[in-house]
């Protein structure tokens, strides 16, 4: 009888006494067992999904698959994953009912998380650091074996580490090909290789005789654990770490079949097109390469699109665009060193005068000077005016040089302790001398400058206020010459503007004019333009450059214009007479 009732037990009633169990520590454990064995197989049986846009954009994919069978695309990647589980499921399935469905999902689990995460692991450093596990006789045929297609990169392998046998298996007696004996055949040897771009000197090589999953490297002859055999740096932090590896191989890949006569090199970095422009390229190894300076590279890829006759105008332009070419260490077209020194000819005979010009005319063509010498001494003194204190009415107000009102206090104290604060910040009066006969570092500016002026009405007669803006050239003279060795030099530069400028009704934008760094920070910064001396004063105490006229320029057009001109003149006085 107490068979038969228990034989009629119903399923819901065990369904029904399983869910009236106490949720007791033992439950929860179970249960929060399961979520997590649950996300990590659903996360590493998904992960496909949020993988593959990635190995797309690296090139390891491609978005589309050619064929029905075609192995490089998404699809066929995504394929291979259901594949290996249908096909796994097939020849592996027998084991969960031997060894136990919780030890083999677990085992599995914890095998396909580590390999997992030693992908996501595989990274290798800008200074190209690692190990490689291989066949061993794969190794001897391309990099030991005389003649080996690739014998040159093993000057940087520091370790060849031999292991007899299959480590992964454990089995020392692998054959390639057995023969019914057993015996004969090719033995089989794992090679684990250690290389290290910095290192040169060639491996050192070690042989163990017994395959085995955990071999003591202190056994080896000169141990290689201890890294003696390694060269060069060797600390490397994690932010080394460089996720643009296949393309830096493929890099490699491409420069090697351009040696080899493969591929067409990049003949140069800077050509003229059909057009006249100028336009620039970098190989993917010059773009790679650590050796490319990539300040140099941008100033190499800022003159694309454009003519060298643009580039020639201004004098700072005309000097990057020489650098690029004579200084950036590029491949120059010779047409396109041709058509700059061409324009650069054009330009000076263009801009050249007419006629021999006085010293304040020259002015204008200081621009092309890095220099100038002094001829006569001319000095600067400005003193800084001081601050003072208004006193009305029992308010003390501080007042700037030029009167303006600053700050106010009700206590006398306070005041002259604010006034002694301003008044100890001033900088120091301003002296300069400029000594006949010294060298002068020089630059010049465009800024622009506005004037206000009063101007009838044309229509009530009523006098308005009009504002006019203009470019004014602005020199600057540094108190000393700049040394062109010394890129962050800072000199403490002067003025020199038209001394109409100086009206109070004339304002001069802020311009790069450059200040000692040993001053305060105040004076650091940018600010209106002080007009130190006039222009006038720049020719009566400088020496400025003679500027060639057309006829030192250009002798034989200015005769063959002369000649043309004296024809006309001769031919028009024959038919006035």
């Amino acid at each position: 009888m107490n068979d038969g009732g228990a034989a009629r037990v119903s399923a819901g009633a065990i369904s029904a006494r399983i869910d009236r169990l106490p949720a007791t520590r033992t439950i929860w454990t179970i249960v929060v067992l399961l979520g997590f064995g649950m996300f990590f197989e659903l996360y590493d049986l998904l992960f496909s999904a949020y993988v593959a846009p990635s190995l797309v954009k690296s090139g390891v994919l491609t978005a589309a698959t050619a064929g029905l069978f075609g192995t490089t695309g998404v699809a066929s990647f995504i394929a291979a994953l259901f594949t290996g589980l249908f096909i796994g499921t097939i020849l592996c399935g027998f084991l969960a009912d031997r060894f136990g469905r919780r030890a083999i999902f677990t085992a599995s689990l914890i095998w396909y998380a580590i390999a997992t995460l030693a992908m996501a692991l595989d990274l290798c450093t800008t200074y190209g650091e690692g190990f490689l596990i291989a066949n061993n006789n794969t190794l001897q045929r391309l990099l030991f074996n005389p003649g080996a297609p690739y014998a040159m990169l093993a000057r940087h392998l520091w370790v060849h580490i031999i292991i007899a046998g299959n480590p992964m298996t454990g089995l020392n007696d692998c054959k390639w090909v057995k023969s019914d004996d057993g015996q004969s055949g090719t033995d089989f040897k794992t090679g684990v290789i250690y290389f290290a771009a910095s290192h040169e000197n060639g491996p050192q090589h070690y042989e163990v005789p017994v395959s085995t999953f955990c071999f003591p490297l202190s056994a080896l002859p000169a141990n290689p654990a201890d890294r003696t055999a390694r060269m060069g740096s060797e600390m490397r932090n994690a932010y080394y770490a460089n996720d643009e590896i296949l393309e830096l191989w493929q890099v490699v890949k491409e420069t090697i079949a351009e040696e080899a006569g493969k591929t067409v090199k990049v003949p140069w970095n800077l050509w003229l097109d059909v057009g006249r422009h100028i336009r620039t390229a970098l190989s993917r190894f010059e773009e790679k390469s650590v050796k490319t300076n990539k300040r140099e590279a941008e100033r190499l890829f800022n003159l694309n699109g454009k003519t060298p006759m643009e580039l020639v105008l201004q004098r700072a332009e005309r000097d990057n665009l020489l650098h690029v070419l004579d200084q950036g260490g590029w491949k120059v077209q010779p047409e396109l060193r041709a058509a700059v020194e061409g324009a650069i000819q054009q330009y000076h005979a263009a801009r050249a005068p007419l006629y021999p010009l006085p010293d304040i005319q020259r002015l204008g063509y200081l621009d092309e000077q890095d220099t100038i010498v002094c001829k006569a001494d001319l000095t600067l003194y400005r003193e800084t005016k001081p601050h003072t204190i208004k006193t009305e009415d029992g308010y003390h107000t501080i007042l700037d040089g030029d009167g303006e009102e600053m700050s106010g206090f009700d206590d006398i104290k306070e005041a002259r302790a604010e006034l002694k604060k301003l008044n100890t910040a001033l900088p120091p009066p301003v002296q300069l001398t400029y000594r006949a006969g010294q060298k002068y570092s020089l630059r010049t500016q465009t800024v622009q400058s506005t004037r206000k002026t009063m101007k009838p009405n044309s229509f009530n007669g009523e006098l308005e206020e009009l504002e006019f803006t203009g470019q004014e050239l602005a020199i600057f003279i540094a108190d000393k010459v700049r040394d062109p060795d010394n890129e962050k030099e800072e000199l403490t530069e002067y003025c020199f503007m038209d001394g109409k400028l100086r009206d109070d009704n004339t304002t001069i934008a802020e311009a790069r004019q450059q200040k000692n760094r040993r001053r305060r920070r105040w004076e650091r910064e940018p600010d209106a333009v002080p007009i130190d001396f006039t222009l006038q004063e720049l020719a009566d105490h400088f020496i400025i450059p003679d500027v060639p006229d057309v006829a030192a320029n250009n002798p034989e057009g200015y005769q063959a214009n002369l000649d043309k001109l004296n024809d006309v003149e001769q031919l028009a006085n024959a038919l006035i007479a």
